[in-house]
């Protein structure tokens, strides 16, 4: 297994970040692990879009690390088990100190 087989996006990121960028070369790090909350039953501030990826990945929650910029999606992976790490953006008011 290489380092990219445990990697995953999920698809607002992917298409809001990695889709304008393919020139970069990324998309064969993420090609069969974008995740959705879309596709599970139940959407963000519930895990179940974490648990998905995680499953896929057959990673267990312990060893996964999620970059997230809304309270609501920092809820969903604490509540999934991963370490998560919160990060504002310009346009994110709510995690503004």
């Amino acid at each position: 297994m290489n380092s990219k087989d445990n990697i995953a996006t999920f698809k607002y990121w992917f298409h809001k970040y990695l889709i304008p960028s393919l020139k970069t070369g990324l998309l064969p790090w993420f090609e069969g692990r974008i995740y959705s909350g879309h596709e599970t039953p139940r959407n963000k501030p519930h895990p179940d879009v974490y648990l998905a990826a995680m499953q896929g990945l057959q990673v267990p929650p312990a060893q996964c690390l999620v970059l997230e910029d809304t309270l609501t999606g920092i809820r969903a992976a604490a509540a999934a088990g991963a370490t998560t790490i919160a990060y504002r953006t310009p346009n994110n008011p709510l995690l503004t100190p």
